[in-house]
This record gives structure tokens, C-alpha cells and sequence, in this order.
């Protein structure tokens, strides 16, 4: 898999997973209809199918050149040793219900996902956690792709 395929994995799978945790979170359902046959709302199971549906949205997105661009997360940035990045989400993200999103629900719903079999497993994550309003990513080492 090249960078570019990996980091739009990255970048789907963690948006998927926001589904899946947030509706958790709130307990409540979630109902759809289409001609799909979905046997799960974990996106482990479910590929890009909730970001398709614009159900979902992932923290950043990439363009045509690779680079980053403003997701759910307006700002990102990373320790000098590219270990700790951190993203601030964008002011008045709202779930369907128009409950806010915080970065705690957020930092729930990607733990969700990275403790399931996946592409986060192979992300070299550390910990993901929500620290004064911010979504904190800490890597055990740089990883280089996602710095573009």
C-alpha cells in the first residue's frame, strides 16, 4: 500500500469510527435505510460506507496533492519530534441530534477503534486522549506520512 492510499485509510477509518463511538457514547440508535446490507455499525466491519453517507466526517482530509486539509479538526499540529500532534476541532460541530461534539467524544470513539482490529492497530499510537478542549494523538515514534 502506498502513502497516499495509507493515509486516506487513516483518514477514513478514523472517521468511521467516530460513528460507531459517538452513537455509543449517547446510546442511542442509529437508523438507515439503502440498498446496502450492513451487518455492523463498527467500520472495522463496514469500510467507507458511513463517510459515503456523510454520516460520519474524519478529522482531516487530504487533496489531490496529499496535503492536509480542515476536517472535523481546523487546526493539527505536532511536537518538533513528531510524536504528539494535537487537533482542535472545528466550533459548533453538532451530531445529528444537534448535540455538540466534544474532543472527549472524539478521543472515546477513536480508542473504540483502535483497540479493534484495523488499520489503527497499525498506526504507532501510544495514546489518544482529550486534553483542555484538544484531541491529543501520541505516537510511540514519527510517523512520517502523516506529516505532509
Amino acid at each position: 500500500m502506498d502513502g497516499m492510499t495509507k493515509k486516506y485509510s487513516y483518514a477514513g477509518w478514523i472517521s468511521l469510527a467516530l460513528v460507531v463511538g459517538m452513537n455509543a457514547a449517547h446510546g442511542k440508535p442509529l437508523t438507515m435505510v439503502g440498498p446496502w446490507e450492513i451487518h455492523s455499525l463498527d467500520p472495522a466491519s463496514n469500510g467507507v460506507f458511513f463517510t459515503r453517507l456523510q454520516v460520519a466526517e474524519t478529522l482531516v482530509e487530504a487533496d489531490d496533492k496529499g496535503q492536509l486539509q480542515p476536517g472535523l479538526a481546523t487546526v493539527w499540529s505536532h511536537s518538533d519530534d513528531g510524536v504528539i500532534w494535537q487537533f482542535r476541532l472545528r466550533l459548533q460541530a453538532h451530531f445529528h441530534d444537534g448535540s455538540e461534539v466534544s474532543a472527549g467524544q472524539v478521543a472515546f470513539a477513536l480508542q473504540q477503534a483502535w483497540r479493534k482490529p484495523g488499520v489503527l492497530q497499525s498506526a504507532p499510537i501510544r495514546a489518544i486522549e482529550a486534553k483542555e478542549g484538544a484531541l491529543l494523538v501520541t505516537l510511540t515514534r514519527p510517523f512520517p506520512s502523516a506529516s505532509s
